[in-house]
């Protein structure tokens, strides 16, 4: 009886603890019902805000642009000059941009240089001073920069762009251009979003003429025709509390979503607020609810199913129950010991055979192949791109690539062909009794395969392959030797141009060995200082006087003569030498141009490359000091140049770190510019003081139709950022001709002269002082 009653109480503890286990699991469901709600509104609410957010980039970017292009207009330099405003009407350029643009609303002010109203395209109301009044006039007189701003003045919140005006270099005026927040509503409404702009109440005796005259608890209500639905919304949840929260909030009675997005001033002050709103009900949360529904059902039932088993097993003899415990402990034994087997000979990010499966299979290959006299081919792929994926994205998407290309690759070949991850990115795969045409189709097969872009999450990413091929007997008998091949093969596909195979040969083989000769001579250059720097003068066109040099590295070999760099620096960065190579050519470069100072003969600035790379190297800039400090070389006398396509693949970082050198008095200079792409937005935060226009765009001046637009505009675009500005490439006299009329000064090219060695260059010099 005693153990009866035992037992009952056993039994009841496990119905309990079964039954407090099911409650958890559909608390765990919920919650998890709940976070995956929470993903949904958030997503909705960046969208909204990315949205926003785009918008007023683009506005910003257009009132720049705008602004820009009429600082360049000759009829308002000609106002501006004979100080007679008469002659403007903006009248027609605004409706014509008020056609062609969605820029409902849109004003022009012009202001002098000395800080005075020179024309409003709204008002005859002209000729006031603005020092007193206009902080923002005052800073553009100073520093002669453009900038775009959102701000709030007596009739409402706007954007603003103001750009310097130039007239032969010299500061006449400024333009601004000025435009509502309509256009930025009417095009969120378009999108499905509805939106409420406030001005924050610390402005609000800034606003004399308010234009809707609308105000909810002092805040300024600049959006006309507001939906009485949001206003219910903002007066039912108050305000201040929708402006202070930073994520969302949901009103089911309103059918609601809202988000706040806030505007600083210039001073980093809130200025305004963006109030978003968006349905509720165009959420689909359907999935949701019933992926829970179902798996709180499946929940149920499993706990049950295992209930029912409970009571199955605790009624059964306890000898069957021990010897079932055995049989399961034994098959879970061997589970494992097939599971181990198998994480032996797979990767297990993607499943496929690892480097030891595929060689063993490749061995197996190998003495078929033999027996048979049947083709065997081995193929090894690289995925181009994917450190530069792993780097920007993280290591999380690149394995959910590394997971989608896995699957594609076994898509493109036979069900008895193995493809093998050997790690990282490199993939191999056996092909055996298949000639060469059927290979060669299998792999226009992957290739094709990769053209289309792998979604993961909601970012597309684009790779591709690079492949190689050794073929069995031709190009080795052993699994090393072919594998090692196709490596080979892989890496000419990669120095071809990527997204490409290349079949093996032994040239190959002699180009590696060649390679490697050509690093054992330029380390040895190194070692006994081999690698010198030629200078190419620059020259102002318009003086002739020289007024800096270029250095530019040259390998002197005792045997092989002066090797271009082209040969030699892309080798250098390869393998970890272009840091020792750069501190050579300053060390050696700063002596030179010292000697060439003390002579009298040059008092220019020296110009050295350097990659953004190399600045961001930890340790980099104090090296840098300590060679200035060693030599005594003057920090004023020494311009970095930085490529522009380098820039712009970080473009915030790139100006935390040459503000760095700025500050040490370095000058930057933007190398090969106009074949970056940089944006005007960062382009006039960098802290540069030179652009160099790439020879690509001077070689066929001035008979090009299109070179000439593009080299006018940067030349153009200088100006209003003064930058000052060079040419390089330079050749002939119709080029610098047509530079010195368009106010491009100084250059560098063959023109004047090639690069030369230190004793040429001394030379040169000394015969322009003549």
């Amino acid at each position: 009886m005693k153990q009866k009653n035992l037992n009952i109480f056993s039994m009841s503890i496990s119905l309990f603890l079964i039954s407090l286990m099911i409650a958890a699991g559909i608390y765990a469901i919920n919650q998890r019902t709940d976070r995956l709600k929470d993903e949904e509104f958030t997503q909705s609410v960046r969208e909204m805000q990315h949205e926003l957010q785009t918008l007023i980039t683009e506005k910003k970017d257009a009132m720049l642009l705008i602004a820009h292009t009429l600082a360049q207009d000759a009829t308002l330099h000609k106002a501006l000059i004979d100080k007679n405003a008469s002659s403007l009407n903006m009248t027609p350029f605004v409706d014509k941009l008020i056609q062609d643009t969605s820029l409902s609303h849109i004003q022009f002010h012009i202001v002098d240089a000395d800080a005075r109203s020179f024309y409003r395209s709204w008002t005859q109301k002209k000729g006031d001073s603005l020092k007193e009044v206009r902080i923002d006039v005052m800073q553009m007189l100073q520093e002669q920069k453009a900038s775009s701003l959102i701000s709030v003045g007596i009739y409402d919140i706007t954007f603003k762009a103001m750009v310097p005006i130039f007239y032969e270099e010299k500061l006449i005026g400024i333009v601004e251009a000025i435009s509502k927040t309509g256009s930025i509503v009417s095009k969120m409404k378009q999108r499905g979003f509805g939106t409420v702009v406030l001005v924050d109440k610390h402005y609000k005796k800034q606003l004399f003429y308010p234009f809707t005259k609308h105000f909810i608890d002092d805040y300024y209500v600049a959006t006309p025709n507001v939906d009485p639905l949001y206003l219910e919304y903002i007066n039912t949840h108050s305000l201040a509390t929708l402006i202070a929260h930073k994520g969302y909030k949901i009103d089911t009675d309103l059918n609601l979503i809202s988000t706040s997005i806030e505007i600083q001033d210039i001073i980093h002050k809130p200025m305004a607020y963006f109030l978003l709103f968006t349905p509720y009900d165009s959420i689909d949360l359907t999935g949701i609810i019933q992926d829970r529904n179902l798996l709180s059902l499946v929940f149920i039932l499993f706990f049950l199913v295992i209930s029912g088993l409970f009571l199955y097993f605790y009624v059964k003899r306890h000898n069957a129950l021990i010897q079932k415990m055995n049989k399961r402990l034994e098959e879970k034994v061997e589970e494992k010991t097939a599971s181990l087997h198998y994480l032996a000979h797979h990767d297990t990010l993607t499943s496929l055979p690892n480097r030891l499966l595929f060689i063993d299979r490749l061995k197996q290959s190998i003495l078929h192949a033999k027996h048979q006299k049947k083709p065997l081919h081995v193929l090894f792929l690289d995925l181009d791109r994917f450190k530069e994926i792993n780097d920007s994205f993280g290591h999380d998407i690149g394995d959910k690539l590394l997971i989608t290309v896995s699957q594609r690759l076994k898509d493109a070949i036979r069900e008895e062909d193995t493809v093998a991850r050997l790690g990282g990115d490199e993939f191999t795969i056996l092909l055996a009794d298949m000639d060469q045409n059927h290979v060669t189709a299998v792999l226009k097969k992957i290739l094709i395969s990769m053209r289309e872009p792998v979604e993961i999450g909601q970012k597309l990413m684009y790779t591709t392959f690079s492949i190689g091929i050794s073929r069995f007997p031709e190009d080795g008998d052993s699994p090393d030797i072919l594998i090692r091949n196709a490596d080979t093969a892989m890496y000419r596909a990669k120095d071809l141009g990527k997204n490409r195979y290349q079949f093996y040969d032994e040239q190959m083989t002699r180009n590696t060995m060649q390679r490697l000769d050509l690093e054992n001579k330029l380390r040895h250059a190194i070692q006994n200082n081999h690698l010198h720097p030629y200078f190419q003068a620059q020259v102002d066109g318009s003086t002739e006087m020289v007024i800096g040099a270029e250095a530019l590295v040259r390998w002197c070999d005792p045997e092989l003569g002066v090797i271009s760099p082209v040969e030699f620096i892309p080798l250098a960065e390869e393998i970890g030498l272009i840091a020792m190579i750069d501190e050579s050519m300053m060390l050696q470069s700063f002596h030179i141009i010292q000697k060439l100072q003390k002579q009298d003969l040059f008092h220019g600035q020296l110009s050295l490359n350097l990659s953004v790379k190399q600045l961001e190297k930890q340790g980099f800039l104090e090296k840098l000091k300590a060679l200035l400090e060693e030599t005594n070389f003057d920090p004023t006398h020494l311009k970095l140049e930085v490529i522009e396509s380098q820039i712009m693949k970080d473009p915030q970082a790139a100006i935390e770190i040459l503000l760095q050198v700025q500050k040490m008095g370095i000058s930057i200079a933007i190398d090969d510019f106009g074949t970056g792409y940089s944006s005007l937005s960062y382009l006039k935060r960098l802290p540069i003081n030179q652009l160099k226009i790439d020879r690509s765009f001077i070689i066929d001046l001035p008979d090009d139709a299109e070179d000439v637009a593009i080299v006018k505009a940067i030349i153009a675009l200088a100006r209003s950022l003064n930058i000052n500005i060079i040419a390089e490439g330079v050749e002939t006299q119709e080029q610098k001709s047509f530079l010195l009329q368009e106010g491009c000064h100084h250059i560098q090219g063959y023109l004047y002269s090639k690069p030369l060695d230190a004793q040429a260059f001394e030379e040169y010099l000394k015969e322009k002082k003549l």
